[in-house]
């Protein structure tokens, strides 16, 4: 990932790259919450003349992610893709953290960010509620059966599963804490999706195996 656009980042970032492609990454994502001034803080204009400069060159060596935002995001990337509509843009991540009684609120988030990317596959690689463990494990299971059933999300990820706070792992690991359980091992429930599109979860990831991923 090239996490912004400062040049301690952007540097070294062909190199580093070529090399992970080398070593066999299928994938590079772009800048990280554009729209949040204490993340990556970088306009629409300036993300799309950067993802150009140092993202596109890779198209056809790897797929490439659009630049994740969160919550907010939603007007942000709806200009980021107008002004970098020549770019090659193969899947748009996402980013979502609310209370866990707004399950609606990340549904619609999802749903809102599907349609304003197109026909482009979502991944919402980061995703956490905030509230007690049971309420975190009722929203988990509510998100999961959902997610499960939308053609348009390829893959997801809750965040933060090292963290002890964030109780996906019993005292910080190796064994799985009670939500982590639920995370893990919820039957898949995307009966929408082909044969061939078979998820996992792991540490903290959920996401289709292939290289390729089609829905029916």
């Amino acid at each position: 990932m090239l996490w912004g656009t400062k040049s301690e980042l952007t540097n070294p970032w062909g190199a580093h790259a070529s090399s992970w492609i080398t070593a066999g990454s299928k994938y590079l994502l772009a800048f990280n919450e554009p729209e949040n001034a204490g993340q990556s803080n970088i306009d629409p204009k300036a993300a799309a003349d950067a993802y150009r400069k140092y993202v596109q060159t890779f198209a056809g060596q790897a797929q490439l992610g659009a630049p994740g935002v969160s919550n907010d995001g939603r007007d942000w990337m709806t200009q980021f893709l107008g002004l970098c509509s020549d770019c090659t843009i193969d899947f748009v991540p996402i980013h979502w953290y609310n209370p866990c009684s707004f399950l609606d609120d990340f549904q619609t988030f999802v749903s809102d960010m599907c349609r304003i990317t197109g026909n482009r596959p979502v991944w919402v690689t980061e995703f956490q509620p905030q509230g007690n463990k049971d309420e975190k494990a009722e929203f988990l299971k509510g998100a999961i059966a959902w997610l499960d059933k939308q053609k348009c999300v390829a893959r997801y990820a809750y965040f933060g599963t090292a963290d002890i706070d964030l109780e996906l792992l019993d005292n910080g690991g190796p064994a799985l804490s009670p939500l982590g359980t639920i995370y893990a091992f919820t039957p898949f429930g995307g009966a929408n999706k082909t044969q061939g599109d078979t998820h996992y979860r792991g540490w903290g990831s959920r996401h289709a195996s292939g290289v390729d991923h089609h829905h029916s």
